[in-house]
């Protein structure tokens, strides 16, 4: 219940989705994993309704997104999960 609250309160859409939500409240820090199905694809989002076309991911790393100045001085983590290469790329 608690990564369906937070997909909608962050507008999380598909492809994309919370994978894990980790609460500390002694570090002061809420660490969000995002992540998409494997084999997902994506439209580029400054592309026309004429030119747009789908592209699926491969090679990602997880990259780390960090908010400082956030609610009650607590620290926002979000952490991109890291995907394998897709055999036919």
């Amino acid at each position: 219940m608690m990564i369906e609250l937070f997909q909608q309160a962050l507008h999380i859409n598909a492809p994309w989705l919370i994978k894990s939500v980790d609460f500390n409240a002694d570090k002061k820090r809420l660490d969000i994993y995002i992540d998409f199905k494997k084999g997902s694809t994506f439209v580029d989002p400054d592309a026309t309704a004429d030119s747009s076309k789908e592209y699926k991911a491969y090679d990602t790393v997880q990259k780390t997104w960090c908010y400082r100045r956030s609610i009650s001085a607590y620290n926002w983590r979000i952490l991109f999960l890291k995907k394998e290469r897709h055999k036919n790329h």
